[in-house]
């Protein structure tokens, strides 16, 4: 397999396919091509060597220098790289693989194999004795049914410059010097002799993988030479006009397909077929598609490998980065992260190669559809297709062995579990034809929302900063005042006592008893914050574990009481908005500023909404993300818009196939105005898609300085200002008039209505206006009713209803629903008013 490219053009031609023996062609192969599919697997580095697949082997050298098998035997004792290539040839490929390959569904194995088996001459280094093993091969895969792909995979000279042609160099020389051109015509000569009786095990021989047709036209034209050369000396191995039923397999030497129309094909030539390799990583382009444009790439496929011979893909992996170590050579980085010279930082590394053991549910998922994908196209537009590679000591993305353990490749190839991912492919912005009525939701258009936030550590929007003002006992019994959020909750202390707090809170802040009361309250919707490391911690993230178990209890306490629960990702990895209640207080976010931030949450939208795919009856709703700090400049608005989009292919198309989830996507307005969404993911492309908007009036002087009746007419507005396009939902408001509520601007800050924060200006006391509902004056209740009505009004007139921040509190009444109803200034039926035309 190609390891590096050498020029950015070369992406283009990543297209390989063997084309197979014609149905009139006058031999009969070991294979029925053309009526039967191929589906292999390679055995890469076995009998020659790779850095990335044994990297143990060049590591424990102890010189960096030693780079491919030309230097493994140039830089150290013959007998020393003799003795690791023998343990090696007879321990990483056995007859058990063949034998598993066999019960894997698979018919066809390639084996690469180098020039220097046969030749060695001219002081070259390379170590030999490979021939053996090769022999070991044709019989193991007679012995399983198998048949064997001969692939000369490296030339004298080198035929490309990779380090999988036996020799990395800047330039291919192979081209050049006839005699290397001759010794390789002299080596395929003695390959069909070996096999040219043996067309039931060894139907094909490879005579060059991968010529570099891309370094000019030198090497195109001694390759053009070299494949009319192998046809002769394959085909007619026997010294006489006597034919062999051998295929003779061509690489298209990086060039497009249509550069080969007409070359060596029926009636003037039989048995020809010709190979293409599709790799999706050695670019920085490349490397930059998210993993539904990978798998949209791969499926374009199916209508891009016409051509006049039969094609089969005979090198692609389901691995979609370049990470694995080695993989650009030895002492190289990858595009993906950055650490490839000249390439650009797409995310990171951690957790997309390595031990599968280390990969999500939501990345073998992904490597499932993407596999699938190209099986599918490969099937559609070619002959079949030879995965790279079998296996490897630590890229297991790589590998079909990994694959069949982890259960991203089926043990049967043709048991698909998205068989219609080519038609419908997880798209970024799925456009849907079949519109669904409104009893197909988990809830129906003209049912308004009356419903109340559920917390964990939390607090509530700031538009400076946002604080753990809900449960500040959590934060003031650590006796840290740098503690500030849920990030700096698990860095500075103990992880062992934060787990402890957390979990004590998990159990007792919110119990089924909340839902009841929920319920009894004839609120109809829960929304429920969730940071993304509940699903997600990597990097040195110092969040503590352990909320999964509680969102599967709110699933089923809200279906036990008959409560729809919205799930809200609250925190992105890097913070979306700066605020404590995302899990990280920061003077600027930076999620929007490196993509493995958003990959690692486009990841957990994906996971949420396989949870909940079929649960649209207790679930039926997701939030994506909330409040992204659109105000923060255009990078972050059009890393959202973007984002929006994934979400919606991600929650509308959970199964890998065109079914649709009856889930309704709720984006927020980032805050921005509502008409700047105008036109955006509406139908009828687009179908259940709501628009979230949060609406307080504390978080400015001016908004903590009006009066109690302006606070009122303000919210009586809001009937006239909520129209949009989309369903609109009030997904946070409060009657809290003020920013008295401690910790409530973050901790360690006071407030602007008691001039106690900085810069602020004193308005007031805060004093009876927030804590114990004790301390409230009957005329103060009387005000939180008229204003909690007024808001509901205008938000059911102007929207599609409202969901109240927040059920509790340790110590800030006027912001709960349950100290409300304790209280009476919330009714216990939300349709009851005390005052009914307060907003006209």
């Amino acid at each position: 397999m190609r390891m590096v490219f050498k020029r950015g053009a070369l992406l283009l031609l990543l297209q390989t396919c063997i084309s197979v023996v014609r149905a009139d062609n006058p031999i009969t192969p070991g294979f029925p091509y053309g009526s039967e599919k191929v589906r292999g697997v390679n055995l890469g580095g076995w009998l020659v060597l790779e850095p990335w697949i044994t990297p143990s082997i060049f590591d424990n050298t102890g010189n960096p220098n030693i780079v491919d098998e030309f230097t493994f035997g140039q830089m150290q004792s013959h007998a020393t790289a003799l003795a690791v290539l023998q343990n090696h040839w007879n321990t990483f490929i056995t007859e058990s693989d063949f034998a598993a390959i066999a019960a894997a569904g698979l018919n066809h194995v390639r084996l690469p194999i180098g020039f220097w088996a046969f030749d060695v001459s001219g002081g070259e280094p390379y170590v030999q004795g490979q021939l053996p093993y090769l022999q070991n091969a044709i019989t193991w895969a007679g012995n399983h049914g198998l048949k064997l792909i001969i692939d000369l995979h490296g030339a004298p000279g080198s035929q490309n410059g990779f380090d999988n042609s036996g020799q990395r160099l800047s330039f291919p020389t192979w081209q050049e010097n006839p005699s290397f051109v001759q010794r390789t015509d002299a080596i395929i000569m003695t390959i069909a002799n070996m096999v040219k009786n043996n067309p039931n095990v060894v139907p094909i021989i490879a005579p060059l993988n991968e010529p570099a047709g891309f370094d000019g036209q030198q090497m195109l034209d001694v390759v053009t030479q070299y494949w009319f050369d192998s046809y002769g000396n394959i085909r007619f191995p026997f010294g006489t006009s006597q034919q062999s039923n051998t295929v003779v397999l061509l690489h298209d030497a990086f060039q497009p397909l249509s550069f080969w129309n007409g070359f060596e094909t029926a009636p003037g030539w039989q048995g020809v077929a010709m190979d293409t390799h599709i790799y999706q990583m050695f670019s920085q382009d490349d490397v930059s598609q998210t993993n539904a444009q990978h798998i949209q790439t791969a499926c374009n496929y199916q209508n891009e490998l016409g051509f006049d011979l039969w094609l089969i893909v005979g090198e692609w992996t389901s691995a979609q980065t370049d990470c694995a170590k080695y993989l650009n050579g030895r002492g190289n980085g990858a595009r993906f992260d950055g650490s490839l010279p000249g390439s650009t930082f797409v995310g990171s590394c951690t957790g997309l190669t390595g031990s599968a053991s280390t990969f999500s549910s939501s990345y073998k998922t992904f490597l499932r559809q993407y596999w699938e994908a190209q099986v599918i196209a490969y099937e559609r537009g070619g002959q079949g297709w030879i995965m790279w590679t079998w296996k490897a000591e630590n890229a297991d993305e790589w590998t079909y062995q990994a694959g069949l353990a982890n259960g991203w490749i089926p043990r049967d190839p043709t048991q698909l579990e998205f068989p219609d991912i080519l038609q419908s492919p997880v798209l970024e912005t799925p456009e849907l034809e079949n519109v669904s009525s409104d009893e197909n939701w988990g809830f129906i258009d003209s049912t308004r929302f009356p419903s109340s936030d559920l917390y964990i550590i939390r607090s509530v929007l700031d538009m400076s900063n946002a604080r753990p003002w809900i449960t500040p006992s959590i934060f003031d019994n650590t006796g840290n005042p740098n503690i500030v959020d849920e990030y700096t909750f698990g860095q500075f202390q103990n992880h062992a006592r934060a787990r402890s707090v957390l979990q004590n809170h998990w159990d007792t802040f919110i119990t089924e008893s909340d839902f009841e009361s929920i319920a009894g309250a004839g609120l109809n919707h829960v929304r429920l914050p969730i940071g993304f490391w509940a699903f997600d911690v990597s990097g040195g993230e110092p969040y503590v574990q352990g909320q999964l178990p509680y969102l599967r209890k709110a699933i089923t306490w809200a279906g036990n009481h008959g409560l729809k629960l919205v799930i809200d990702l609250h925190g992105a990895p890097g913070s979306q908005n700066g605020f404590d209640n995302s899990g990280q207080r920061l003077d600027f976010p930076t999620w929007q500023q490196h993509p493995d931030n958003v990959r690692r949450t486009n990841a957990i939208i994906k996971t949420i909404a396989d949870m909940v795919k079929d649960d649209s009856n207790v679930v039926p709703i997701i939030a994506p993300l909330n409040e992204p700090a659109g105000f923060d400049g255009q990078q972050m608005l059009d890393v959202v818009r973007q984002y929006w989009r994934d979400s919606y292919g991600n929650i509308r198309f959970p199964y890998g196939t065109s079914k649709q989830s009856n889930t309704v996507v709720l984006l927020h307005d980032a805050f921005q105005p509502l008409s700047y969404w105008n036109g955006f993911l509406t139908a009828p492309q687009s179908q259940g898609v709501a628009m979230d908007t949060h609406i307080y009036q504390i978080f400015s002087d001016g908004e903590v300085s009006r009066t109690h009746e302006q606070h009122i007419q303000v919210a009586c507005n809001y009937q006239n200002e909520l129209g949009s396009d989309l369903w609109v939902i009030v997904g946070e408001w409060t009657a809290a008039q003020t920013d008295c509520a401690k910790y409530l601007n973050g901790r360690g800050f006071g407030a602007r209505y008691d001039g106690s924060y900085p810069g602020s200006s004193f308005i007031g006391s805060c004093k009876g206006l927030t804590g114990s509902s004790s301390s409230f004056s009957s005329s103060y209740k009387t005000f939180l009713r008229q204003y909690w009505e007024a808001q509901v009004i205008a938000y059911e007139r102007g929207g599609q209803g409202w969901i109240m921040w927040t059920w509790k509190a340790e110590n800030a009444d006027e912001w709960s629903y349950k100290a409300g109803l304790e209280n009476g200034w919330i009714p216990r039926d939300p349709a009851q008013r005390r005052f009914p035309n307060i907003c006209g």
